[in-house]
């Protein structure tokens, strides 16, 4: 299957944020299919005289938003991101953001890094060409992942990410009625340290949530007292219920 030959534009630097923004609006507007930068972060000096590279004043991941920000259709992206550079799954968001918000116009590019002067100058230690390039793989493969929708789980050399065990087996929520005190509440969420307890009502259904800064905000800054105002009156509702079987009652008056 053949593709039709593409031409990018790609810009290291800009003196004007509007000076950016028009550069690739003019992209877009001369027909070319991309507008890239590169991953650089190093400004003048011994360590750029080393990589021959020219300077770049931007860093990539806010200045392809801003790119995809003042434009229509042109692709936005990178050549490239530099694995070593970036944390992995930060990394992986921070791409499908952009990507979200450009309604799909990102234009993904991937790299194991080759200036060593950058990486000294950095304090990123460099490994062997052969071992960056398996990061780089593991890195995609994560950033496939965090496309697919699915639990992320990733069992590499440089990456092992999966659902946390602890997760498994923690506590339901705390949960009381309306009509309980608010005393009763704050003693057993100090107990069980959680911060926040579930309110519902007779057929556990859940009516709202009182959290510390329900707490804060209703019941301190108000100078209400604990031990004679009910959940009712400081609770947010309504809330959202990711399992609604998953609770504990622990309040007695039922509303």
């Amino acid at each position: 299957m053949t593709k039709p030959f593409r031409f990018g534009l790609q810009a290291y630097s800009s003196s004007s944020p509007d000076e950016w923004r028009n550069l690739a609006k003019k992209a877009e507007g001369l027909g070319f299919s991309s507008f890239h930068l590169a991953d650089h972060y190093i400004g003048d000096g011994p360590a750029l005289e080393a990589a021959n590279h020219p300077v770049q004043n931007l860093a990539a991941i806010p200045a392809m938003m801003v790119a995809a920000e003042a434009t229509e259709s042109i692709r936005v992206g990178c050549r490239v991101l530099c694995c070593d550079y970036h944390e992995p799954v930060v990394l992986a968001k921070e791409i499908a953001t952009i990507d979200w918000f450009s309604d799909g116009r990102l234009e993904l590019g991937l790299g194991a890094g080759w200036i060593q002067s950058e990486y000294e100058a950095m304090g990123i230690p460099m490994m062997s060409p052969g071992k960056r390039i398996n990061k780089m793989v593991e890195t995609l493969s994560l950033v496939r992942q965090h496309y697919s929708g699915n639990q992320i789980h990733l069992d590499g050399e440089y990456m092992k990410i999966s659902e946390r065990p602890e997760f498994k087996s923690k506590k339901p929520p705390i949960t009381f009625f309306e009509n309980d005190k608010v005393i009763d509440a704050v003693k057993a969420m100090t107990k069980d340290n959680f911060g926040s307890v579930v309110i519902t009502d007779k057929q556990n259904k859940v009516r709202g949530i009182v959290t510390e800064r329900d707490l804060m905000k209703k019941l301190l800054f108000k100078s209400m007292n604990p031990k004679t105002t009910k959940l009712k009156d400081i609770m947010t509702s309504p809330v959202k219920v990711a399992d609604k079987d998953a609770f504990t009652f622990v309040g007695k008056d039922v509303p």
